[in-house]
């Protein structure tokens, strides 16, 4: 068995509908099953994804002589509301779901394909959305049916109503060679090889699939389909992806024996894949084709580059993160919405919640905090971006007997004095009255100020010791 696929038998042509059958069938059966036994069902996709699931599931539900209401905030066609009309998206939206809430005499399945608009950022309530929750929960007659947008975390009282889940992101490998017409795979060459493609589109679900396939240039029958696939790659690339170009021998001088042991244990490995086919034989390489790798060595000695190097002979995108946007105790911590901190911003200095900072953010401001450099100053250094990122559901506050307050968020350890010595515990292991818990100092700077010596303000004091 190999891995072309003959031209003749892909489909000449493709609706975004019947790409969604194609790619999507066996999870929509499942989900359909569910509904028709009266079980609620959450779908997470992308959002342009949800309108064309829906009405897969509604052609699917029909047959079964389910009927289905979509709630999608907008005012139906000859629809006279009996009183004032709903402002806004929102508004109608809550309007039409009480209305089939208390107007439901059969069973029926509401679906809901905007539950984002009911959630923040955060994965906490709007205000509109307490009005909601109790709506939710009144009808038992009613089947729920919810889109959930990858990038919107829900509430649990929302999430909860669902006890059946599913999750299509991206498209499965052995549905590609439904998803591509003749037209386009005469884009990658002679031969048609959806495991080539796969790797530039796996993420992508298939109604976008459809919408970049269907732009593709070039020439028929190309010798080699580098254009075709770098036109998909560019495509594909969100946030801080990039691509990047760095050759292992062209631009890293040195070290032969990491490259030689990249080439036996990954790249050699990748290429014989990329080469076979054999379904069987590739899934034997992919076997041996390690997870992750690690870099270690001191600043400066190529890690990054070395990583650069890697994705550019593999034909991947590239992120850079830093090891304290990660995970540290000390440098780099994530801090709550509501943390002050000392920042200028276009020339004057301010002290505000770390939330507002960001979300007041506009393109052109000039914000600058304080940096500790490694000869123990401090200056004022230019922010150069902000990371705004999901928070723990809870935060632990203790309050010392001098009336200090720490703040711990969920998950997480503080230090303690423990027979003499700084011990790690998790808040809930904090014994009040007894525990003795290490709290940073505060130090005070002058009023006005753009550069200062923390050695200087900690100088004289009887609790630090300075090395």
């Amino acid at each position: 068995m190999s891995v072309f696929i003959p031209e003749k038998d892909l489909p000449a042509s493709l609706t975004p509908q019947e790409a969604v059958e194609a790619a999507y069938s066996a999870e929509m059966a499942e989900v359909a099953g569910h509904l028709v036994r009266g079980l609620p069902s959450l779908v997470e996709c992308d959002k342009e994804l949800a309108p064309y699931l829906f009405v897969n599931l509604r052609a699917r539900l029909k047959d079964r002589n389910l009927r289905c209401i979509y709630l999608n905030g907008r005012p139906r066609e000859g629809e006279q509301p009996g009183g004032p009309m709903p402002v806004g998206l929102i508004g109608t939206m809550i309007s039409q779901l009480r209305e089939a809430v208390r107007g439901a005499v059969e069973k029926r399945v509401v679906v809901l394909p905007h539950l984002d608009l009911l959630t923040t950022s955060q994965g906490g309530l709007t205000g509109e959305a307490r009005e909601v929750i109790p709506l939710l929960y009144e009808n038992p007659e009613l089947v729920w049916l919810g889109f959930k947008d990858p990038s919107f975390p829900l509430p649990k009282v929302i999430e909860n109503l669902f006890p059946h889940r599913t999750s299509i992101l991206g498209i499965s490998r052995s549905r590609l060679r439904h998803l591509i017409t003749q037209k386009e795979a005469r884009k990658f060459g002679q031969q048609f090889n959806p495991w080539q493609l796969y790797k530039f589109v796996s993420g992508v679900n298939a109604v976008r699939l459809r919408k970049l396939l269907s732009t593709l240039e070039g020439e028929d029958y190309p010798a080699e389909p580098k254009q075709a696939y770098r036109h998909l790659r560019q495509a594909t690339l969100t946030g801080a992806l990039e691509i990047p170009d760095v050759d292992l021998d062209r631009d890293i001088g040195g070290y032969d024996k990491t490259k030689k042991q990249l080439r036996q244990e990954i790249l050699d490995v990748l290429q014989k894949r990329d080469s076979s086919t054999s379904p069987e034989e590739i899934a034997r390489y992919e076997d041996l084709i390690p997870r992750g790798m690690i870099f270690w060595g001191p600043p400066g000695t190529g890690k990054t580059f070395f990583a650069k190097a890697i994705a550019t002979s593999i034909g991947a995108a590239i992120t850079i993160v830093s090891g304290p946007e990660l995970k540290s105790k000390w440098v780099g911590e994530s801090l709550p919405y509501e943390e002050p901190v000392l920042v200028l911003v276009n020339g004057v200095q301010r002290r505000l919640p770390i939330g507002e900072l960001v979300e007041n953010h506009r393109d052109g401001d000039d914000v600058r905090a304080w940096t500790v450099r490694d000869d123990g100053s401090a200056e004022l250094a230019p922010v150069t971006g902000f990371l705004k990122h999901r928070g723990p559901d809870y935060i632990d506050v203790l309050t010392t007997e001098t009336g200090r307050q720490v703040r711990v968020t969920g998950g997480h350890s503080l230090f303690i004095q423990k027979d003499g010595e700084l011990a790690e515990v998790f808040a809930e292991q904090v014994e009040p009255g007894v525990t003795r818990v290490a709290v940073p100092l505060r130090l005070v700077a002058p009023e006005s100020v753009e550069r200062l010596n923390v050695l200087d303000l900690l100088a004289g004091r009887e609790d630090v010791r300075v090395q």
